[in-house]
């Protein structure tokens, strides 16, 4: 399905509270039970700033169930997201009756073809709809059945502070169903200060920009893929078919904080096979990545994150470093490192198209069911953007000198 974006007009299940039912409905008949809306993530949503100078930020909400909890058939009529700033309504978005009908058959291929469930770490159909239930193919939901909606970018002016959603179905008898259900939008205050992962001139390759795949999963919305730029401005020499070719390939990854090992995963070779060959060109190697995905991220999806570092902090927050190389994790498992502390080397092993570094702050030690949060870092400057005080954008170029313990 397209990815819907409500413009500016002027894993963890959700604390989204219960809304009940605008006066308007008062007198109308309502069905006992009706309908529930679950989300993915539950809530808050946490605003990413776009620009800082337009006071613009974004929000994204991965994923929405609404499911028949009555005990008679409900027919989906409507569904309604409205952005609210106090009382004021700043944006409203509309599903139509032929948008819903083209989400509840394309997600219920899906689940009959077993994507939502091999991908579960990012659907969550456990939490979302719950055990022994399923999707319709339309919007006639049976009892116990739901409907996903996927993939819902926020754009948000100044001061804009939840998100609310509203559906609506009628019963076969005419009487009406209405949920709704509010998301706080609010921006992260991290509990730790943190450092750059690295050292040197960096280039950022995905970040949480609306066209980067991290933004539209709850457990990598905010993670950063990092390549290390030569002098020549490039990320390699020749065709970049050898890992050595790559500048970053070796480089030293640091602790961003204080903080505890919990995990030190060193157990994978360098994916070397999946690096462009001399004549293959960019399509053909693209395709054959794409083709090869779902290797890493089906049955045991943290193996996608190849050799690991995973680092618990103070406040319920987790640093995750992954595609390091193999055999240089230089620290164990339940040992307290300091910021600046060399834990391994940049490699390219799990689900790497190239020799980088994935990093990530999480809220949780199950990284492909946690929840990303986004950071900001405390000794870098940007080429693009000197006076820089957010958040890194994909395409930024970044210096940084992280002490060393």
């Amino acid at each position: 399905m397209g990815t819907h974006i409500l413009s500016v007009v002027s894993p963890k299940i959700g604390d989204g509270k219960a809304m009940v039912p605008d006066s308007k409905y008062a007198r109308k008949p309502l069905l006992s039970g009706g309908l529930t809306i679950r989300t993915l993530p539950g809530g808050p949503l946490y605003l990413w700033e776009l620009a800082g100078d337009k006071n613009l930020s974004s929000a994204v909400l991965q994923n929405v169930s609404i499911v028949n909890d009555s005990e008679a058939p409900l027919a989906l009529r409507s569904v309604t997201f409205e952005v609210m700033r106090g009382d004021t309504l700043v944006q409203m978005r509309n599903f139509t009756a032929s948008e819903l009908e083209e989400y509840a058959d394309y997600m219920y291929g899906s689940q009959q073809q077993g994507v939502i469930d091999a991908y579960n770490f990012i659907f969550r159909p456990d939490l979302l709809l719950g055990e022994g239930r399923s999707l319709s193919p339309t919007t006639s939901l049976a009892p116990g059945q739901g409907l996903f909606l996927a993939s819902h970018a926020i754009l948000t002016p100044e001061g804009c502070d939840r998100l609310r959603i509203n559906a609506e179905a009628t019963g076969d008898d005419g009487r009406e169903a209405q949920s709704a259900t509010e998301l706080r939008l609010t921006e992260y205050q991290a509990k730790n200060a943190y450092r750059f992962p690295v050292n040197g001139t960096w280039y950022v390759s995905a970040g949480a920009d609306f066209f980067s795949g991290h933004r539209w999963v709850v457990c990598q919305e905010f993670g950063l893929d990092l390549v290390r730029l030569g002098e020549s401005g490039v990320f390699h020499t020749g065709r970049g078919s050898t890992v050595e070719s790559h500048y970053g390939y070796g480089s030293e990854v640091m602790a961003t904080a204080d903080g505890i090992v919990v995990k030190a995963v060193d157990r994978f070779p360098d994916s070397s096979n999946r690096l462009p060959g001399e004549s293959e060109s960019n399509e053909e190697h693209w395709g054959r990545l794409l083709a090869t995905a779902s290797e890493w991220l089906v049955g045991e999806p943290a193996r996608a994150a190849g050799n690991h570092v995973l680092i618990s902090h103070d406040g319920g927050e987790y640093s995750l470093y992954g595609h390091l190389q193999p055999e240089s994790i230089s620290v164990e498992e339940g040992e307290h490192v300091q910021a600046g502390r060399v834990i391994g080397r940049l490699g390219h092993s799990g689900n790497s198209p190239f020799p980088h570094l994935h990093f990530h702050v999480c809220d949780g030690e199950d990284f492909m069911y946690a929840r990303t949060l986004p950071v900001k870092f405390s000794n870098i400057s940007v080429l693009q953007r000197p006076t820089v005080t957010g958040y890194l954008h994909a395409g930024d170029i970044v210096s940084t000198h992280c002490a060393r313990a």
